[in-house]
């Protein structure tokens, strides 16, 4: 199941490292200030692209980089996917140019 957007960075890429530290690192300070709960969810857009990095069936405080996902927001909007057996979906709003 790849996605159609060609432009986004392998998920292991040391491109994504930085990223993915900064998704982990804000998970913990909103859970820690209480903005956010164990249903709370967390995401960061992938710069140039048309997909975003999110927490996998965990709460934000409770986020590690082993927990993370990508998704492609097009093909998201349109698909399920299957991710350790529970049906991951993923929709946004239009981003403010």
């Amino acid at each position: 199941m790849g996605s159609p957007n060609s432009n986004v960075p392998a998920f292991a890429s040391s491109e994504l490292k930085e990223l993915k530290q900064k998704l982990v690192d804000g998970c913990h300070i909103l859970d820690r200030e209480g903005i956010t709960d164990s249903f709370g969810h967390v995401s960061i857009r992938i710069p140039g692209t048309e997909a975003f990095l999110t927490i996998a069936g965990v709460s934000p405080g409770c986020a590690t980089l082993d927990r993370l996902i990508w998704k492609d927001i097009i093909w998201a909007a349109t698909k399920r996917r299957h991710m350790n057996g529970r049906f991951m979906r993923a929709s946004c709003a239009p981003v403010p140019k």
